[in-house]
């Protein structure tokens, strides 16, 4: 019984130094719940034992590299669109009266124009015809006329003419001391074109249709000391003689100075009848005579042109 008893105590001691010896749990050793169990009959495997000593804390230089683990991209906003312009704030204008800056510098281009000339020159009549006498008695006799106008240019150098004047025409008979001045009276209205050769030099082609107003001959008699000289007008049949109404081509070269708005124009024009002027009625003795006479005209012109 005493044996049986010392064995009982004997192993209660070593059973509670077993227990005494046995080590805490280390924390985070404590079976995982999501783990399975150890299947019945196989050893579980051991966990060494975690020292339980605090280690010291390391210095930034003797920590371990540990990965980097990537983290996601903060999200950035899109730039900015730039703000738009600001408009500049309306200015009002300044009060009647105030002072205004001046106008730019530099010559202002003109288009259009309206403009009054003078046509000085010589007037002479052109005969053709079988029945043609001798001519050498003629000649030009002095002329002269005026001409309002306006010009319109498309461009620089392309321009529309349009006019209205009164021009002499006529001419002059001497032959033996006697003389004949024969004058006409025309209202004309041109219709043409103007070119323009840099900022001076111009061009003009014209068509001119052409009314005959009156007629009028002067005349001079001087021989042997006798002495008569008098003026008639153009009536009867001399007046029916002649048409009333022509088509004259012209042709016109000059120069043109401008000054500011105004211009200064030169030249000198050349124009003669394009139908024959001699017209009789067909009673008349002249039914079957070849004659023809066209007015031709030399004038030099001198203007003053106002741009618009």
């Amino acid at each position: 019984m005493k044996i049986l008893t010392l064995i009982v105590v004997f192993v209660l001691l070593a059973a509670g130094t077993a227990v005494a010896q046995t080590p805490p749990p280390i924390p985070g050793s404590e079976p995982d719940p999501t783990q399975p169990p150890p299947i019945p009959g196989t050893q579980p495997q051991a966990t060494p034992a975690q020292p339980q000593a605090t280690p010291a804390q390391p210095t930034p230089a003797a920590q371990p590299a540990t990965a980097v683990q990537p983290q996601p991209a903060a999200a950035t906003s899109a730039p900015l669109p730039p703000p738009p312009p600001i408009a500049p704030a309306p200015v009002a204008p300044p009060p009647a009266g105030a002072p205004t800056s001046p106008a730019p510098l530099g010559p202002k281009t003109y288009s259009s124009f309206l403009g009054a000339r003078m046509l000085l020159g010589g007037s002479g009549i052109l005969f053709t015809g079988d029945d043609v006498g001798d001519t050498d008695a003629l000649s030009f006799r002095f002329a002269g006329g005026g001409e309002f106008y306006f010009n319109h240019f498309f461009g620089r150098a392309v321009g529309l003419h349009v006019g209205m004047a009164i021009v002499g025409k006529g001419w002059k008979y001497e032959d033996e001391g006697y003389t004949e001045w024969w004058k006409f009276k025309h209202l004309e209205f041109p219709i043409g074109l103007r070119f323009r050769f840099g900022k001076v030099v111009r061009l003009g082609l014209d068509l001119v249709p052409s009314i005959e107003l009156a007629g009028k001959v002067k005349y001079k008699y001087e021989s042997e000391g006798i002495s008569d000289e008098g003026e008639e007008d153009v009536e009867d049949e001399y007046w029916d003689y002649y048409r009333k109404f022509n088509l004259d081509p012209r042709i016109q070269f000059g120069f043109g100075i401008p000054i500011g708005r105004v211009v200064l124009a030169f030249g000198v024009s050349w124009q003669m009848d394009l139908i024959n002027n001699f017209a009789p009625d067909d009673d008349e003795p002249f039914e079957d005579f070849d004659y023809a006479e066209r007015y031709m005209n030399i004038m030099g012109t001198f203007g003053v042109e106002v741009g618009l």
